[in-house]
């Protein structure tokens, strides 16, 4: 029998009910991976770039994060870089995906606190000019299924002024006074009061770092914070209760398949909400000091056991990949895991017909036991035998260091 409760918000509560079972089961085999064809001269060209950018990173980070730095390094060249470990990744295999996660982390570091060649500053959070936008011209954000969109700002008449001084309602500004410069504004959406601080560029994309708090009642329900590229979205953190009994923290990188579809890569937390985070702010004045990050957000909120991880792409508001690389791990109330899944998944349930998809599922009992074959809709056969897993077995199949996830109960220590 199998449990499923779909939510809006990319979280799916997915438990395995099982039956003591009789009999022996067979081993788990484990596809193996090719790495054939890849030339010498390719290998040492790769451990050239791996290198110069572990040591970029390494520079970048050891410099105190509130210093803006000037970064030398156009968005084209961070282009080309991206194109070749994508090349890499193709011929490689896993062995790359670390640096392949460092490049990641380098590159929203220059678009969010480097002054980046080509494009204004880029660092929002430095300063940003407190400003009211007439209603038509108010940022736009869209939330369906738990994803945030911020829309392509859209001034109309160049010559109109669209916004005023929050704290003079004779100054005011129109769209090339606050392009390419950070600002900060606060208005009403649907009776959520929204905090926006970002910038838009000479294009009229949004550009850079752009942070959105929404608060209900006063209580922060969403922190967005997004990394641009000339109105393309990067990379994006999130924290969100919207449904008032959980936190999901999401951190992913954007992207778009040979098709053009956009997807998102990266990881999923969800966490039992133990406390409220309420508005701190005063309504009488504006500056960033009123933004909250997810960083701050994981420093002030105390967060509950931990609930479900995933990690792989999601689609449409869904964990949707079709890697046979994506895993979810859900918990129980003491933060065991109750069930880990690995393999292809289609609108957050496993979907997987190649035979190679495998999970661990805590029985009734209090054993676990292990699965490999075929998923459909979430489901799969029962074996005709089926015991409960030794230890010696669970060590041999779930390697630790494959997983950025606790996995108490099933290996042990926490990670």
């Amino acid at each position: 029998m199998v449990n499923i409760e779909r939510k809006n918000d990319n979280i799916i509560v997915y438990e395995r009910k099982l039956k003591k079972m009789e009999g022996n089961q067979g081993e788990e085999t484990t596809p193996s991976n090719a790495r054939s064809g890849v030339k010498a001269e390719k290998v040492l060209t790769y451990l050239g770039i791996v290198g110069g950018i572990i040591s970029l990173i390494g520079i970048i980070f050891s410099i105190n994060q509130y210093v803006i730095v000037p970064i030398s390094l156009h968005s084209h060249e961070i282009e080309e870089i991206e194109e070749d470990m994508k090349d890499m990744e193709d011929n490689l295999g896993d062995g790359i995906s670390d640096i392949r996660e460092s490049l990641d982390e380098l590159t929203k570091y220059v678009y969010s606190n480097g002054k980046l060649v080509g494009s204004g500053e880029a660092n929002a959070e430095s300063y940003a000019a407190p400003v009211k936008f007439s209603p038509e011209y108010t940022p736009e954000v869209t939330s369906e299924n738990g994803e945030c969109k911020i829309m392509l700002p859209n001034w109309g008449d160049e010559t109109e002024n669209i916004a005023s001084d929050f704290n003079d309602d004779n100054k005011l500004y129109g769209p090339d006074e606050l392009r390419n410069k950070p600002f900060i504004t606060k208005y009403t959406d649907k009776g959520n009061e929204v905090y926006f601080c970002g910038q838009y560029n000479e294009n009229n994309h949004w550009d850079g770092k752009c942070i959105l708090n929404i608060y209900r009642n006063n209580e922060l329900i969403t922190i967005f914070v997004a990394i641009y590229k000339d109105g393309d979205l990067f990379s994006y953190e999130r924290a969100s209760c919207e449904n008032g009994d959980k936190w999901t923290i999401a951190n992913r990188i954007a992207e778009k398949d040979a098709n053009g579809k956009e997807y998102t890569r990266g990881e999923t937390s969800v966490f039992a909400k133990t406390q409220s985070l309420l508005k701190e702010t005063d309504s009488e004045r504006l500056d960033v000091s009123q933004i909250v990050t997810v960083e701050d957000f994981k420093e002030k909120a105390e967060k509950g056991p931990i609930k479900q991880y995933y990690s792989g792409n999601t689609s449409d508001g869904y964990y949707n990949d079709n890697s046979g690389k994506a895993y979810l791990v859900n918990y129980d109330e003491n933060g065991n895991v109750a069930y880990l899944y690995v393999g292809k998944i289609k609108k957050g349930l496993p979907e997987d017909t190649t035979g190679a998809a495998w999970s661990i599922s805590l029985g009734e009992d209090g054993y676990y036991y292990h699965y490999e074959g075929v998923y459909i809709d979430g489901d799969h056969d029962t074996p005709e035998k089926w015991e409960p897993m030794s230890q010696e077995k669970i060590n041999n199949t779930v390697d630790p260091r494959k997983f950025n996830c606790p996995l108490l109960g099933l290996v042990g220590e926490d990670l």
